[in-house]
C-alpha cells in the first residue's frame, strides 16, 4: 500500500496532474512498522528473548487508508486532489497486531508514521533518480549509442539541480517521468551523432 502510495503521489506532482486516484473507500485500516524499528526489535528479541511462543512484532496502532494517504500527499507536496474510486475492492477490513507481549519484554517503536514516510519518500526520490539513470544505460541501444557514462549522467542531473527551479523542474521530468527521453534530449542538444558516441 505505501510504497504504491508514495510512487501515485510522486508522479502525480512531477507530471502536474489534478488528482490521485486510490482504490476503494478508504475505511480499511493498516498497521505500518519502519524497517529500522524491524531491525531494531529482532535484535532486541534475539539479546532479550528465548521462549518458544511467537512474538509479534508492530506499532500495535493503525490508521485508514485515507488518513494515510493524506499524510502521503503532505510529505510528497501534492497540491492536486485526492479521489477514491468505490468500484474498487477494499481488502481486509482491517490488519493490527497484538504486540502486548512485545510490549511487555520493554520494547517500543520510536519512528512514528509520518518520520517514516518522510525517510521513506527521501529514499525513494534519489534511487528513483538512479533507478532511471540505469534504465538509460540499459535500453540505450534503442539510440544507437554503444556505451553511456551513468555517472556523467547522474553528475549531469545533479548540476542541473543547482539551478533555478524552472530549469531543475525541465530536467526532473525529463529524469523522473520519461526515463529515456533525456538520453534523446541529451544527443540532440550537444548534436551527438548515434553512431557509437559516448555520454
Amino acid at each position: 500500500v505505501l510504497p504504491a502510495l508514495i510512487r501515485k503521489f510522486h508522479e502525480a506532482k512531477v507530471e502536474n496532474k489534478p488528482y490521485v486516484e486510490v482504490w476503494g473507500t478508504g475505511t480499511p485500516r493498516r498497521e505500518f512498522l519502519y524497517v529500522d524499528d524491524m531491525a531494531d526489535a529482532c535484535v532486541f528479541l534475539m539479546e532479550n528473548y528465548d521462549g518458544d511462543e511467537t512474538v509479534n512484532i508492530g506499532t500495535g496502532e493503525d490508521v485508514t487508508i485515507r488518513e494515510l494517504a493524506k499524510i502521503v500527499k503532505e510529505v510528497v507536496g501534492f497540491d492536486g486532489e485526492l479521489k477514491f474510486d468505490t468500484s474498487k475492492p477494499d481488502g481486509t477490513p482491517r490488519k493490527l497486531l497484538d504486540v502486548s507481549k512485545l510490549n511487555k519484554l520493554g520494547w517500543k517503536y520510536r519512528v512514528s508514521l509520518k518520520e517514516g514516510i518522510i525517510k521513506s519518500y527521501e529514499w525513494y526520490k534519489t534511487n528513483e533518480v538512479l533507478r532511471h539513470v540505469w534504465n538509460i544505460k540499459k535500453d540505450a541501444s534503442r539510440y544507437g549509442v554503444k556505451k553511456v557514462n551513468v555517472f556523467k549522467l547522474i553528475r549531469l542531473y545533479f548540476r542541473f539541480k543547482g539551478f533555478n527551479a524552472t530549469v531543475h523542474y525541465r530536467v526532473s521530468n525529463y529524469f523522473l517521468s520519461r526515463g529515456l527521453k533525456l538520453l534523446s534530449f541529451l544527443i540532440s542538444n550537444r548534436n551527438i551523432t548515434k553512431n557509437g558516441c559516448d555520454i
